[in-house]
């Protein structure tokens, strides 16, 4: 019977998720099956796990699997050079042909592993980040859990996803910042410009632009293939519209739409 992890965890106490983190462990480390990703977060004792989200990478990282792709996570975890990593062994254990890319502010090549590759930058530089996707490779998955500032956010998708594969996915962690005034965010203007949250509103219309009259293309128009949004976490998949098929219908209602919106002639 499958486990809900996410009703287990809101019942348990500290202690009693310890405890289960020391029994996952055990498990995970002792027999040698696909376990699933939950109960491998729950043994590296990944924060992803605490709130809520492994459920859905799992739902979403599932056809990767198996698969040579490469994972980029911006963010190690935590503040000094010895902690975090958590996530990297998660990916490394759940991944059975990945290679892993971790990028962190501070240097944290001590996490460095088999199939697991630590670099050093700042995720608010899009120059370097464009850089590092060269050296990388083609990226299948990326995974924003950096500073969670807005403009880092943003300048991180705006420089990366253009190079993600079509296909691929785009996540971004910890969109609670879109509302907080230190971060960047408000919590009262929710079309402030320049956060995650708004950014994400914006490419779920890119979703159907091409029924937008008079929409202005962006960078993005041609490449979101869909949004799945969570608490706090939000997964972007790739795709290519111009691999779609557009109804006779639609075209007619397209240009219905275009010829009601366009302004009148006046002064002739």
């Amino acid at each position: 019977m499958a486990i809900n992890y996410s009703a287990l965890r809101n019942r348990l106490s500290e202690g009693q998720r310890a405890r289960l983190k020391s029994l996952a462990a055990m498990a995970v480390d002792g027999i040698p099956i696909p376990w699933s990703l939950e109960m491998i977060g729950w043994r590296f004792a990944t924060d992803k796990a605490t709130h809520g989200y492994l459920e859905h990478y799992a739902r979403h990282f599932e056809p990767f699997r198996r698969r040579p792709v490469n994972v980029l996570e911006i963010g190690i975890g935590t503040y000094g050079p010895q902690g975090g990593g958590a996530s990297l062994r998660t990916w490394q254990r759940y991944f059975t042909q990945a290679q892993i890319h971790g990028l962190d502010i501070v240097d944290k090549r001590k996490h460095a592993d088999k199939r697991i590759t630590v670099h050093q930058g700042d995720q608010g530089d899009k120059q370097f980040l464009t850089d590092l996707a060269g050296r990388i490779g083609p990226l299948q998955i990326i995974i924003d859990d950096g500073s969670h500032y807005n403009h880092h956010v943003m300048a991180s998708f705006e420089a990366l996803f253009p190079l993600l594969e079509v296909g691929g996915l785009y996540v971004i962690e910890d969109m609670q910042t879109s509302y907080l005034r230190s971060m960047g965010g408000s919590s009262t203007d929710l079309s402030h410009p320049g956060t995650s949250m708004n950014l994400l509103k914006s490419l779920c219309d890119e979703v159907n632009s091409m029924f937008i009259a008079n929409r202005q293309p962006t960078p993005w128009s041609r490449w979101i293939e869909s949004v799945h949004v969570y608490r706090n976490v939000a997964f972007i998949l790739k795709g290519d519209s111009h691999n779609y098929h557009v109804h006779d219908y639609a075209k007619t209602m397209m240009a219905e739409e275009l010829a009601a919106t366009a302004p009148t002639l006046t002064g002739r």
